[in-house]
């Protein structure tokens, strides 16, 4: 994805934005991606066998913690996941959007196939 986005869409952002401002923005989509997955929580290997530990240990009480820890977890990639998706698919809807303003033929083309695909 690293590629496509700055060999196809950094050489038009350059020609119009310039050299500069187009390569700062680029790397500031790095380091927001970046930071972004520094959130997501790593899975662990195996949750199975360190609830079946704490239930030796402590009984129920520790592996109802330790699951809902990892639901909490699980919820919160699920979230993280649909923001970035949303960030991610807005952009597109506005190229769309605003290309579609430029030639209004466009605009009935995008409406016949909505609705065909309905």
């Amino acid at each position: 994805m690293l590629s496509i986005s700055f060999f196809d869409l950094a050489h038009n952002a350059l020609n119009s934005i310039g050299f500069l401002r187009g390569n700062l923005w680029f790397f500031a989509g790095v380091a927001f991606f970046a930071l972004i997955s520094s959130f997501i929580p790593e899975p662990s290997l195996s949750p199975s066998s360190e609830v079946q530990n704490k239930k030796q240990k402590g009984g129920d009480d520790r592996g109802k913690i330790i699951m809902k820890k990892h639901r909490r977890q699980v919820l919160f990639s699920g979230i993280v996941t649909a923001i970035g998706i949303s960030l991610h698919n807005f952009p597109e809807g506005m190229a769309v959007f605003l290309g579609s303003m430029k030639v209004p033929i466009l605009v009935q083309h995008f409406v016949i196939q909505f609705k065909n695909n309905l």
